[in-house]
């Protein structure tokens, strides 16, 4: 016995939303619903109803167990607001309305005469309006969307709902990976090169086979959870080892079994099963060319659950059932807030662990499995599972054009990028949000990215295109490829998110990958720089040899495989060939000014007083800016007036702008090990402005009394 509610349909001048006289025996909806004609909301233009909503009608008194009314509509309405995994924290009774709403209101798009859009019904909940959020890249206040059905006739209607059953359709998936395929040009190819050595599951016979260049596959992206007990992984390493894969899998593996069978193919890739485990050596391997495996798969399937027996909803878990109904003589179907898959994203375990990112955004098709339907997201664009449209996707009535895979998965907080480099420090901000069960992984897990940067990248750290130019502007030559990597060790935390000991000991101290949970800045990309672009690129005044020309960089070298020390931009050179350049040893042998600095504060202000002992004589000098950044939080130096701090650092870098008085210096803060070697601390950057530049007469003076330094 359910409680009724009230239903107040609005009744405007030309009574469009509303017909009492209406009576059809065979609709299964109570007296109240009938009243409403949802007919003449699909009859409407965009231009005919508020871009916030125009109300239809207005309830009260919705209660959880109206979930199981006779009335479909009732029904319908009360499953969708009391979705328990999205809106727990709802009472028992919850408000609302239902609204006539241009389809460009939840796309992110102002204009409602864009090709494709249309009118649509939606629930909001507590009378609130239906707006978009750009922040959360989703539509607030939406509880679900009511559309005509699939075998509904309405005229000139491109956008139908479809019937979501407990168990996902798969001919609905195959459907939507094939439009993908025909209509994006950039998600039919993969743009990467096959990846050797490979095996992937035949799912037909569960063994394991060698991965052949035509072969069509699906790839899993999922949560491994708690470690496994020795005695488990001892027989996965037996049976890894013999080719096979166990015969009672973990229900998501299970799942994705199954997932590739309904779709047609064969063929499935697992990491647990497809990288021999306890084999070093081809571990490496593979996960060097993890890009490859993951961008060439027909699409990557992704699990939310916190671990690997969780599941898949919709194929061994059971999903929240949506059906049409049928108010005076035509037929509608109802879809869950499609910004449901960004809110279960936020709040998945599958969002916080550091392989998946990488798993995710070199995949050109993802397709996420949630509680009330799946998703299919590709390069260009998102598909749900419960809305179907005729139109072209181009012509998205839905989603915004820019809702695609990079959105979905990328940080609220961190912008995307087209462009290479700053693609790079996107990614780099939101990885270092991510967590991992073990420290070794940070770097393995990056991999996959730095093999697609368009840059060599050495520990993590990218050698950034950047050129170099004499006093008069024009290209000098000289070793680029030092000066690009010296750009790439001039990062510093911009944001921690975690105080304390946050040092992977695992990654050198001089990678930003050496510290977990704290966002990363690189200066070489820092918008105050990038302001001053000459027409060479941004480039610096002076030449490689020349310090009073106002350029400068520290010397590198580097132990190659053989053991013998040799500089980096030949040790680069050598590797041309590869984006990702192979680990030989974490330490770097640095040639430059060591000094030490004494850095007295005064209170809250920005100006900072330093003085510096180099080669036995002592210099004090009041820069114009300056910024000193440590790589522990919290440290900041001191707070005090009078207030002193002392630390060794060793020059990096320096710049001389193009057109502006304005030269950069860079100081990378060490500290000395037991064992004589040295790990980063932090980073100096001090700017002068005008001729009287202290620090390069300071520097100049002491240009002949160079220490090499063993960085760690």
């Amino acid at each position: 016995m359910t409680t009724q509610w009230k239903l107040s349909p609005r009744t405007l001048v030309d009574n469009r939303f509303t017909d009492t006289s209406f009576e059809a025996a065979h609709d299964e909806l109570c007296a109240q619903c009938r009243k409403i004609d949802l007919g003449a909301i699909f009859d409407l233009a965009p231009l005919e109803v508020n871009r916030m909503g125009t109300e239809v009608c207005t309830f009260t008194g919705l209660n959880r167990s109206m979930k199981d009314a006779a009335c479909l509509l009732c029904r319908t309405v009360a499953s969708l607001v009391f979705l328990d995994s999205t809106r727990s924290s709802l009472q028992d009774y919850a408000s609302g309305q239902l609204l006539a709403l241009p389809s460009s209101s939840i796309s992110g798009y102002n204009n409602p005469e864009m090709r494709g859009h249309l009118v649509i019904c939606v629930i909001s909940l507590d009378s609130r309006p239906v707006v978009w959020d750009s922040v959360r890249r989703c539509a607030a206040n939406l509880a679900g969307v009511i559309l005509p059905s699939a075998n509904a006739t309405t005229e000139h209607y491109t956008c139908h709902g479809v019937d979501l059953g407990t168990r996902t359709n798969p001919f609905r998936i195959r459907e939507m990976l094939s439009r993908c395929a025909k209509e994006h040009r950039e998600c039919l190819q993969p743009t990467h090169s096959f990846p050797m050595r490979a095996r992937v599951i035949d799912c037909n016979t569960r063994r394991l086979v060698p991965m052949t260049e035509h072969c069509r596959y699906l790839a899993l992206s999922y949560v491994w959870g708690n470690q496994k007990s020795e005695a488990t992984l001892a027989v996965e390493e037996v049976v890894s080892s013999a080719d096979e894969v166990p015969s009672a899998l973990p229900a998501t593996i299970e799942d994705a079994v199954r997932t590739t069978q309904d779709l047609g193919l064969r063929y499935l890739w697992v990491d647990r099963y497809c990288i021999e485990q306890y084999h070093s050596a081809d571990k490496k391997y593979q996960i060097n060319q993890m890009a490859n495996i993951y961008n060439r798969a027909v699409a990557t399937l992704c699990a939310l659950g916190a671990h690997d027996n969780t599941g898949l909803p919709g194929i061994s878990r059971k999903r929240i059932a949506f059906t049409s109904f049928r108010i005076r003589g035509r037929s509608y179907s109802v879809s869950p807030d499609p910004g449901l898959l960004q809110k279960h994203l936020e709040e998945s375990v599958w969002s916080t662990r550091g392989w998946t990112f990488q798993e995710a955004l070199l995949s050109r098709r993802c397709i996420f499995f949630t509680d009330e339907q799946l998703f299919h997201v590709c390069r260009k664009s998102c598909q749900s599972e419960g809305i179907s449209q005729s139109t072209p996707l181009a012509d998205l009535v839905l989603w915004g054009s820019f809702t695609n895979i990079f959105t979905m998965v990328l940080d609220n907080e961190v912008r995307w990028s087209t462009d290479d480099i700053l693609r790079f420090y996107d990614h780099a901000q939101h990885y270092q949000r991510r967590q991992f069960t073990l420290d070794t992984d940070a770097l393995p897990a990056f991999k996959g990215f730095l093999s697609v940067a368009g840059n060599q990248s050495y520990y993590g750290v990218l050698v950034f295109d950047i050129d170099y130019a004499g006093s008069t502007g024009r290209l000098q030559p000289g070793p680029l490829k030092l000066w690009g990597f010296v750009h790439g060790l001039v990062w510093e935390v911009e944001r921690y998110l975690l105080n304390g000991d946050n040092l992977r000991s695992t990654v050198p101290s001089w990678s930003w990958l050496s510290r977990k949970y704290a966002l990363p800045r690189f200066l070489a990309l820092d918008p105050i720089l990038s302001a001053q672009l000459s027409p060479t690129g941004l480039a610096c005044v002076g030449s490689y040899s020349e310090m009073d020309s106002g350029l400068y960089f520290a010397q590198i070298h580097v132990k190659n495989f053989d053991g013998l020390v040799v500089a980096m931009q030949d040790f680069l050179e050598e590797h041309q060939g590869l984006m990702v350049v192979p680990g030989s040893s974490p330490y770097l042998y640095v040639t430059s000014l060591l000094a030490e600095f004494t850095w007295t504060g005064d209170g809250f202000s920005s100006h900072k007083l330093f003085s510096f002992y180099m080669g036995g004589r002592s210099y004090h000098l009041s820069p114009s800016s300056n910024r000193i950044r440590y790589d522990k939080a919290p440290h900041n130096g001191p707070q005090q007036d009078g207030g002193t701090e002392r630390f060794s650092a060793i020059l990096l870098l320096s710049k001389h702008y193009p057109d502006s008085v304005r030269r950069t210096w860079h100081w990378l803060i060490v500290k000395r090990r037991d064992d004589g070697t040295y790990r980063r601390t932090g980073l100096v950057t001090i700017y002068w402005f005008g001729g009287n530049d202290d620090m390069a007469k300071m520097v100049t003076e002491n240009f002949d009394n160079k220490t090499t330094i063993c960085l760690g």
